[in-house]
């Protein structure tokens, strides 16, 4: 017979969300140097997996799937969008942070979707109603105003939407270990 630790999925979520309030907390107390990380980060991280995918692409560890041209073509772009994030980071900034507003907006969209169709019920349904909900306003309000509100803002709005997020994730890890509990009793 098979067993699963039923805990893991909520000890990995646990761990996202204390890395999401930790992320919280410092944009609200260094916005300035937090958005200038955020660019960094996300240049350094693109550039870096880029190079991989066109070392990968010429040695035999390449899966089989995508043709080989596909990946050198996107290796490349993301090669020049890595470079442009590091030697620009103001342009690439509004971007990325066009970015997390539209993956904020589809991200409360699902919560809410999987909220009302899942099967959930009582507090957890609450939770994720709550979390769907503040993705979509957060969504929204970066999508609508990102030329008018500075980058350094922007990242202290975000970083209160971790936090309450990181919070929140806590009521879905004690829901989960609870019905886990229940279910192995």
């Amino acid at each position: 017979m098979e067993t699963t630790n039923p805990a893991l999925p909520g000890s990995a979520l646990l761990v996202l969300r204390i890395i999401a309030i930790i992320f919280g907390f410092a944009a609200l107390v260094w916005p300035y140097f937090m958005t200038g990380f955020l660019i960094l980060l996300f240049g350094f991280f693109v550039l870096i997996t880029s190079v991989g995918s066109l070392i990968a692409v010429f040695s035999k560890e390449l899966q089989p799937g995508a043709p080989r041209w596909l990946v050198i073509l996107m290796a490349i772009i993301g090669i020049l969008v890595g470079i442009f994030a590091i030697v620009d980071p103001l342009v690439m900034g509004v971007a990325l942070f066009l970015f997390i507003g539209a993956w904020a907006l589809v991200s409360g969209i699902f919560d809410i979707i999987y909220a009302v169709s899942g099967g959930i019920s009582g507090s957890t349904k609450t939770l994720l109603l709550i979390s769907g909900i503040i993705g979509i306003l957060f969504g929204i309000m970066v999508l609508v105003t990102p030329a008018i509100i500075g980058l350094p803002i922007l990242v202290q709005v975000a970083g209160i939407f971790a936090i309450i997020y990181g919070i929140i994730g806590f009521g879905y890890v004690k829901e989960w270990k609870c019905d886990a509990a229940d279910a192995t009793s």
